[in-house]
């Protein structure tokens, strides 16, 4: 039952950095071709760059919640040691 418990909230957690990443980056989409937003009133070549510079930015946080969501197991595991089976 725990496992199954645990399993549930990685995957809610999974769930909610995707969907987090997801409107980040198409808010983003919809402010470049739209042109609101940080886009407004810059010349094409601007809004791409900025454009550019906030997708990648948006990634590598979502890269970061990744790999920070994946090293939480181990700490758990490392966490369940005895004090005992450590001597």
């Amino acid at each position: 039952m725990e496992a199954a418990l645990l399993k549930h909230f990685k995957l809610d957690e999974w769930g909610h950095i995707s969907r987090s990443t997801y409107l980040r980056l198409d808010n983003e989409l919809k402010d470049s071709r739209v042109g609101t937003g940080q886009h407004k009133e810059m010349d094409k070549d601007e809004a791409f760059q900025l454009f550019r510079h906030m997708t990648q930015l948006i990634l590598r946080e979502h890269v970061g919640l990744v790999n920070k969501f994946h090293r939480q197991p181990q700490l758990a595991k490392q966490g369940d040691t005895h004090p005992e089976e450590q001597a």
